[in-house]
Order: C-alpha cells, then sequence, then structure tokens
C-alpha cells in the first residue's frame, strides 16, 4: 500500500549499512542472477526427474491472487480423505537470498515432514529480486498464506497451521505472518536460519561467527552483498519489520516462534539475538527451560572441535532457540553426491 512504502522509503530512516555498488558491480549482479534465475527452474525440473515418487509433490496448485506463482502440496501417503481426520498444516517458504530458488527446492524436506510425521504441507512461491524488490515478495507471502488457508480443497485443520522456511523464507515466514491479521490464523513460524536484522553491517556479523573448519570464509561473506543489494532498494529503512523482523511488535507475530540458528554462520547471532529478545517479552512466569542434552560438536558432516553449549536449545513461553553445532548456513540444502554425507544431513533435517 502506499503507506508501506512510504514507512519503508522514510526520509528519516536510518542509512542502509552497505556500500553503494558501482554500476558495472550492479550490472555484473545483474547479469548473474538473471542466468541463474532462467537456468534454476530447468536444472530443478530435470533432479525432480530423478526422484523418487515419495519425494515429489501429491499436485500443484495456482490461486487467482498470484497466478504466475505456482505452490505444491504434500498429502501424508498414509491419509485417506474417507477415514483420516483434518491434518496440521505446514506451509514451507523457500530460500535463495531473495532473489534465487524455487519451491521444489524443499521438497525432500517436505516430503520427510508430510510422510514421516502426517502432515500437510504447501510450498509457495514468491517473485524474486531484483526484479521485483523489497516488500513485493513479503505481501506475495502474505497473499498466498492467505490463499492457502482458505482453500477448501486442502485436507487440514485451519486451526493447526505453522509457517516455516529456510535463509530468506525463515525471513518471510516472520514479515508475511504480520500482515493482514496472519498472526492470529498462524499458531508458530519455525525459521531455519533467517536473516533478521539487515541494519547489522556485514563486518559486524562476520565479528559474531566462526568460521567452519577448513573454510575460508563464511559461505555467505561474498554474495551477502549482492543479495542485499538485490532486494533492498536504496533509501530503504534497515529496521523496517517487514524486511528485519527482528524489530517486529511482538504484537504482530504469532504466538510459538521457532529460530534455529548454524553455528558457522553469519547470520545465526542476530537470530539468537532475536530469540533473546523475544524470550524477554514473553508474560512473566514464563521461565527458560533447557532441552535436551547439549547437542556436542562432531553430529555433523561439517561440525568442528568446538565446544558445546548450554545455550543450544531453550524455550521460554512461546519462544524456542536451537543452536546447530558444527554446521553451516544451508546445510541442507547445499547439493550434495555423498551418500554419507546426504544421510546425515538427511538425519539432521529429521532432528
Amino acid at each position: 500500500s502506499a503507506t508501506d512504502v512510504g514507512s519503508i522509503l522514510s526520509a528519516d530512516a536510518p542509512v542502509n549499512p552497505r556500500p553503494t555498488p558501482s554500476l558495472y558491480q550492479r550490472i555484473k549482479w545483474w547479469t548473474w542472477l538473471k542466468f541463474v534465475q532462467t537456468v534454476m527452474p530447468l536444472h530443478i525440473k530435470q533432479i525432480s526427474k530423478n526422484l523418487p515418487s515419495t519425494e515429489l509433490p501429491t499436485y500443484s496448485v495456482t490461486y487467482p491472487v498470484r497466478p504466475d506463482l505456482p505452490c505444491y502440496v504434500f498429502i501424508p501417503s498414509s491419509y485417506s480423505a474417507e477415514s483420516s481426520s483434518p491434518l496440521p498444516l505446514f506451509i514451507d517458504i523457500h530460500g535463495g537470498g531473495f532473489s534465487l530458488g524455487d519451491p521444489r527446492m524443499d521438497n525432500r524436506d517436505n516430503a520427510i515432514l508430510s510422510h514421516t510425521y502426517g502432515i500437510c504441507v504447501v510450498s509457495i512461491n514468491y517473485h524474486k529480486a531484483p526484479q521485483y524488490p523489497f516488500p513485493i515478495a513479503v505481501h506475495d507471502c502474505a497473499a498466498l498464506i492467505t490463499a492457502v488457508l482458505e482453500d477448501d480443497r486442502i485436507p487440514a485443520d485451519k486451526t493447526k497451521v505453522a509457517v516455516g522456511g529456510y535463509s530468506a523464507g525463515g525471513n518471510m515466514a516472520l514479515t508475511a505472518a504480520q500482515l493482514d491479521g496472519l498472526h492470529d490464523r498462524i499458531k508458530g513460524v519455525v525459521a531455519f536460519y533467517p536473516p533478521v536484522d539487515f541494519s547489522r553491517p556485514l563486518e559486524a556479523k562476520l565479528g559474531s561467527c566462526s568460521r567452519a573448519p577448513g573454510k575460508k570464509e563464511d559461505m555467505l561473506e561474498s554474495i551477502a552483498h549482492m543479495f542485499g543489494w538485490a532486494y533492498v532498494n536504496p533509501g530503504t529503512d534497515p529496521k523496517h519489520p517487514l524486511l528485519s523482523p527482528s524489530y517486529a511488535d511482538r504484537a504482530r507475530l504469532p504466538a510459538n516462534i521457532f529460530l534455529l540458528g548454524c553455528e558457522h554462520d553469519l547470520l545465526c547471532a542476530e537470530a539468537r539475538e532475536m530469540a533473546e529478545k523475544l524470550a524477554s517479552a514473553e508474560p512473566l512466569g514464563a521461565k527458560r527451560v533447557d532441552i535436551g542434552a547439549p547437542q556436542q560438536a562432531g553430529d555433523g558432516p561439517s561440525s568442528s572441535p568446538s565446544s558445546s553449549s548450554s545455550s543450544c536449545c531453550w524455550e521460554q513461553g512461546g519462544i524456542r532457540w536451537q543452536h546447530l553445532a558444527g554446521l553451516e548456513h544451508g546445510f541442507n540444502q547445499t547439493p550434495q553426491q555423498d551418500p554419507t554425507i546426504i544421510k546425515e544431513l538427511r538425519r539432521r533435517t529429521e532432528e
């Protein structure tokens, strides 16, 4: 709306902490993103041909609110329209730096959620930057979440709804939920390694994280500026809650929020700090409870000899935080060929 745009491009907004790229750099980034956007759907389509039927969506669907954005529905194999009760619903939002990706990137994880745990999963889509900068994708997600909730063909219990996503998808799960009264209809958000604070300079983010053993840089270090440039227009308030959900009004977020951060990820600290901030706003009497034993380094394929953390997983009121030791950003999204690593990442995803 005009009000949204006015608040986003406020003359009093804090300065965006990113350096302005040169014209040459912008052309280079635009060309690269456009190329990847063109070939990625073809690549995903080819990969899908090799997946077993159990890891493919049950069907795809489009909605009039965004007819050019197909969504993908997973119905548990155990479900029977004649005898089964309505299913819990999980709405997935894929990642990709707000610029890349496709809902089918999450096929394997969505299949695990659906067939192993008896959940109806709908993976939604959104328009990509830089052609469609902030806040277009947030409004796309809010519109499609609403469409899914109003779709009577989906055999789901609309009182048991969670929204989640990886990386940029986790950001938009937290931001779209603030629109159109969705925070009351969505019971919880699950955000895997999301960016939640665009006001924090890259150098500060790098200074707050540890690098994976044998790696010279964080996997996002060389591309973070490109994704930020593509998604966030100059003059945008970096603390706008639809961009940086760490600054959102608690009353506009769902009651239950589960944030997960990877040890070797420049985004981990800001996600943890958001969890701490939200937990501090929980009602008096909501005590923090440590959940499970600290996760030891060595549990994952990219683990390091770093120490375990007593804050690895805790819950306070409706807020839950989990520190994923030994893992990097996108650990379960990066293409892998080694069967041992694939098996291990699948296990960590199921956890």
